[in-house]
């Protein structure tokens, strides 16, 4: 069984004089024991930029209680306070081994290092290696921020920027797919013409680029013609609107693209069998958000049946259909006349969606 590290919520007798939160050391893994001396209820919160994350929340310890927290992170550092108090902040300061069993040099560094603090030139040796390599690789990002944001959703190149984000954490997000119908055909036409196909998928990702984060989105990835994106990490109570809206107008300014690419096919003398339209599902759950390390990729991104769900809702669509889940509509103002159907979902069942 792990080991518990107490805290004291400490009795404050003076009315103006406030809780204040102190630095705390654990070993990874250990567990935190908040013990409510005080007479009044308190709940200890994780903090990121002064903003609460989801790391831990005591929830309401009241006088005399006891809460425990066990952090399963892999950062040395997690802020906190107290949410009565949320002026007064504290940290903890997460090590790998006890302190007691740390050499001097260790223990500065791990200081150096969890409290992000360079040493003076004349104590260099007890900098963080750890300290110095993030310091490192955020200048090497920050020199090659224009070149680099390409390869990431802006959101998740911010992201990429604090290491304490990389933890894997629940959100209620809605997560939107999208499909070019016949685009398989569509590309065995093209086959000695494949020019045209990246004039297509460029004009084609620009705009839902430029939509996408017009409605407070975020592009997981391309998938072929395909598009992985979810709403709700920048606008948490509107997510499922903006992923409707953002979906609505894609499909109306699809049309455009549509023209402009079948122009160009005539002009090239082309002869398709087959007309493209784009197709969409949107679902709203909870998912794992955070980064995904493996010994040759990492990345930033969202897991879980609902991500599938709204992946086989897409599944569904007909051309020119956006599948809204029923749990997604629940949380959107205007119905827009949508048309309820029962439909087999594999691996999910009879599932009530709405087709717009």
């Amino acid at each position: 069984m792990p080991n518990k590290n107490s805290v004291f919520i400490r009795k404050v007798d003076d009315p103006a004089e406030k809780f204040h939160p102190s630095p705390i050391i654990i070993v990874r893994g250990e567990t935190i024991e908040w013990i409510n001396n005080d007479d009044k209820v308190h709940t200890i919160i994780a903090i990121q930029q002064d903003e609460p994350n989801d790391l831990f929340n005591t929830k309401a310890i009241k006088p005399n209680e006891k809460a425990d927290t066990q952090l399963k992170v892999l950062s040395e550092r997690v802020d906190y306070c107290c949410s009565l108090h949320p002026e007064e902040k504290g940290w903890i300061s997460i090590a790998d081994k006890p302190v007691d069993e740390m050499t001097q040099t260790e223990y500065y560094r791990f200081l150096s290092n969890s409290n992000n603090i360079e040493p003076p030139p004349i104590l260099s040796h007890l900098d963080s290696p750890k300290r110095i390599a993030r310091e490192k690789i955020l200048g090497d990002i920050d020199k090659y921020k224009t070149e680099i944001v390409k390869y990431f959703d802006p959101i998740i190149f911010d992201t990429l920027l604090q290491p304490e984000e990389y933890e894997i954490k629940s959100k209620f997000l809605s997560i939107v797919f999208w499909d070019i119908s016949s685009f398989s055909n569509l590309c065995n036409d093209l086959l000695n013409s494949p020019f045209l196909i990246k004039i297509f998928l460029q004009k084609y990702f620009n705009l839902a680029n430029k939509l996408i984060h017009e409605h407070n989105g975020i592009i997981d990835k391309f998938i072929g013609d395909g598009i992985m994106a979810y709403f709700g990490i920048q606008n948490k109570n509107n997510g499922a609107n903006d992923a409707l809206n953002a979906a609505l107008q894609l499909r109306d300014d699809f049309s455009s693209i549509k023209t402009y690419f079948y122009k160009l096919i005539d002009e090239n003398r082309i002869k398709v069998d087959k007309e493209i339209d784009i197709k969409c599902g949107i679902h709203t759950g909870d998912v794992l958000f955070g980064l995904i390390q493996t010994d040759y990729r990492d990345q930033i991104t969202i897991i879980g049946s609902n991500v599938n769900y709204a992946s086989r809702l897409e599944g569904l669509a007909m051309e020119n259909q956006i599948i809204v889940s029923k749990d997604t509509l629940k949380y959107i103002a205007n119905n827009y006349n949508a048309s309820k159907k029962y439909v087999d979902i594999q691996s999910y069942g009879k599932s009530e969606v709405y087709i717009l």
